[in-house]
């Protein structure tokens, strides 16, 4: 029998290269490389995957060289900052719904109105995107507030 060991692509697995964000518009991204540009990762960290990626699927930045492709690349980082930053924008923590749901209870408790009172449902649901989502405030003020709402009691 060969005591060869098996090839495991876990061993071949590589260091993020900075020039690799120059050079084919990846990033580095929870320990994947990650394209600028279609947003996609792949699967293994080495120049050999990134670069048939970026000559396959973006070959419009062949020709794209010197400040216009550091533009280029800058401009990719700002719109994923963006996406990231409107995402992690409405994440909500099990803490938060937690003190939502006690105060919700108390101003149920203090108002002692029923759940079927359309008016009264519309202000808990204004407090409750206040607390937990303060940029869907502005959304809930563009609404009409004579749009009928639909509550059951559970």
């Amino acid at each position: 029998m060969s005591s060869a060991k098996k090839r495991k692509t876990v061993d071949e697995r590589t260091v993020f290269q900075k020039e690799w964000t120059d050079m084919f518009f990846f990033i580095e991204e929870r320990g994947q490389p990650f394209c600028l540009k279609c947003k996609r990762s792949l699967a293994v960290m080495k120049k050999e995957n990134l670069k048939p990626h970026y000559k396959t699927n973006h070959p419009e930045f062949k020709n794209l060289d010197g400040e216009l492709r550091k533009m280029k690349i800058e401009e990719f980082f700002k719109t994923l900052y963006m996406q990231q930053s409107v995402m992690t924008s409405f994440c909500i923590t099990n803490d938060d719904v937690l003190t939502l749901r006690t105060e919700v209870s108390e101003l149920i408790a203090k108002k002692l109105k029923p759940y079927d009172n359309v008016a009264w449902a519309k202000q808990l649901l204004v407090k409750a995107a206040e607390k937990l989502v303060p940029k869907s405030v502005h959304l809930y003020q563009k609404l009409s507030l004579s749009t009928p709402i639909v509550c059951e009691r559970i």
